[in-house]
């Protein structure tokens, strides 16, 4: 992955996270007018809201990766390592 796919990724996360967020805060509200929303129109909102709130942290740790070649939080570090190939296995392909 590209550092400004991981950019783009994190701004496209961000934007859904947040419009997730205001629908579901949105969903919220009516439960306490008439004409309220049935609970499970809230539920699917607020499922929708996490999968939002996971996607953009994952896209964060994509990014931080990328940039850094690591990602540390929840107690693990996760690194990225790119080797290169055996020099006898570039001499047998050729």
């Amino acid at each position: 992955m590209e550092l400004s796919e991981a950019q783009r990724a994190v701004e496209m996360a961000q934007a859904a996270y947040e419009r997730a967020e205001a629908d579901y805060e949105r969903a919220q509200e009516p439960v306490r007018s008439p004409g309220f929303s049935p609970a499970g129109d809230l539920d699917q909102r607020k499922e929708t809201f996490e999968r939002a709130r996971i996607s953009l942290a994952q896209a964060k740790d994509n990014l931080e990766l990328v940039k850094k070649g690591k990602v540390t939080g929840g107690g693990s570090t996760m690194e990225s390592v790119v080797r290169a190939p055996p020099a006898d296995a570039a001499r047998s392909a050729s």
